[in-house]
């Protein structure tokens, strides 16, 4: 897919102009920085609750990336083992955090006085793990609605069920109808409505229900909150790893205009005027966020027991991990045609000294682009392999 540099809009103006008048270029530096690390200040507090038993420390596991055997993992175990609130944060992203809760319903936890003795006001929303929804699962709902806080029920085990069914002769599809109209009957003969029900599993991320309940919380979150959420989401489908290109081709006009303003220097060989370090900074996290990184290939091949080897094998794209990677790659988007670098000096006036730095912007821009593109395809094969 050919990507394009989109145009300087009337947003970026309206953003940068007013910025520049009252600090100068210096504060438009300061304000591109700020902007593009504005998710590391986010808090995002998620909980996790439901019954005892029912699987929510493996569900945040699978959430935060981490195998069960993990060390900085939620202890998995048959009996009780949370007995107080217990966070477990991000390993990239410590700003976001999912709470598992005491099992509600337990001697140690009652239902009737379980979230004013957790603090519920503290949480963004609460995922309510279930195999068998019960009426303390529907008094839990009906004190987070009052509250004025979102649920989601979470019918965990799902796999587990369908090898059942599928032992009885029954198809996967059918299986899940099933296991859907059986969890909406228990919901609503207890006064719930269904409409939040997600089918997961916790060893098959890739499958079910677990993208969608991915999507779905990212939408729920206040709009400040959702760029944090999204940069914890691990890329267990197509669907999320389109969600995070989009996300990240909208940061690139300001990683570009960065580098070409922040102790920016020629690189040899090619006419562009950039900060090295700050582009290298901007690329290393496109590897991280789509999983091309050596850490999260790592992950994946454990998760999915598939030979590390197999899965870099599926990386068409070659790293950029030096500045010659860098001069090697603009090289050949600065021979394409450039239409848009007179647009820039126009409408930022701020760079109208500096024709250089308009010129660099387009080309540093329109090489980020593509490079997206590329990163999308290679992140979407080895997804493919990993869980094929």
């Amino acid at each position: 897919m050919a990507s394009s540099v989109p145009a300087i809009n009337e947003k970026m103006v309206k953003e940068l102009n007013p910025v520049f008048q009252t600090s100068g270029t210096t504060g438009v530096i300061n304000h591109l920085e700020t902007k593009l690390k504005c998710f590391q200040n986010t808090a995002v507090d998620i909980a996790v609750t439901g019954e005892s038993g029912t699987g929510k420390s493996s569900l945040i596991n699978a959430l935060l990336a981490v195998l069960d055997t993990d060390q900085s993992a939620a202890p998995v175990d048959v009996k009780e083992t949370t007995l107080r609130p217990v966070a477990y944060k991000h390993k990239k992203f410590p700003n976001v955090v999912f709470w598992d809760l005491p099992g509600i319903g337990t001697l140690n936890f009652p239902a009737c006085d379980y979230l004013e003795r957790l603090g519920i006001l503290r949480f963004d929303f609460f995922l309510i793990c279930g195999i068998r929804f019960t009426e303390n699962d529907a008094a839990l709902a009906k004190v987070i609605l009052i509250a004025g806080k979102k649920f989601f029920f979470v019918r965990m085990k799902v796999d587990t069920d369908i090898e059942y069914y599928k032992r009885l002769g029954r198809q996967e599809e059918t299986a899940l109808e099933v296991i859907q109209k059986d969890c909406a009957d228990k919901l609503e003969a207890v006064g719930m409505h269904s409409s939040g029900l997600f089918l997961v599993s916790s060893w098959f991320p890739h499958k079910y229900d677990f993208a969608r309940l991915y999507e779905t919380l990212q939408n729920e979150l206040p709009k400040v909150k959702r760029q944090a959420f999204l940069l914890t989401l691990s890329n267990i489908a197509c669907s999320i790893i389109e969600i995070k290109v989009r996300y990240l081709k909208r940061r690139v006009w300001r990683a570009a205009l960065l580098s070409c303003l922040g102790s920016a220097v020629p690189l040899p060989l090619v006419s562009v005027i950039c900060n090295a370090k700050i582009l290298a900074r901007e690329v290393d996290f496109y590897y991280q966020q789509l999983g091309l990184d050596d850490d999260s290939l790592s992950y994946l091949a454990s998760r999915y027991q598939k030979p590390l080897y197999s899965l870099k094998g599926e990386l068409h794209h070659r790293y950029m991990v030096t500045e010659d990677d860098l001069v090697e790659r603009m090289a050949s988007v600065a021979g394409e045609k450039r239409v848009v670098a007179y647009t820039v000096l126009s409408c930022l006036p701020f760079l109208g000294s500096v024709p250089s730095v308009a010129l660099s912007f387009e080309i540093v821009s329109r090489m980020l682009h593509q490079l997206l593109d590329e990163l999308e395809e290679d992140s979407k094969r080895v997804l493919k392999s990993a869980v094929s």
